[in-house]
């Protein structure tokens, strides 16, 4: 069975635990100011993931705001 991230950070100690959720909401706050950005110039952020066999997957629900 595949491990989900929430396995992944279960596993963790408590102060590597601590480490990645503060890392984490580093990069949601980065992300955010980001998006607000591109989107104040008319455009739209997206996160997409490229693989070699098979075509692009556009990543979404990844810090957003609604």
């Amino acid at each position: 069975m595949a491990l989900n991230v929430n396995d992944v950070i279960a596993g963790l100690g408590t102060q590597r635990r601590r480490r990645v959720e503060e890392r984490a909401a580093e990069l949601i706050a980065e992300e955010m100011t980001l998006r607000r950005s591109v989107e104040a110039m008319g455009g739209r952020l997206s996160l997409v993931a490229r693989f070699p066999d098979r075509p692009p997957v556009e990543l979404s629900g990844i810090a957003d705001p609604e």
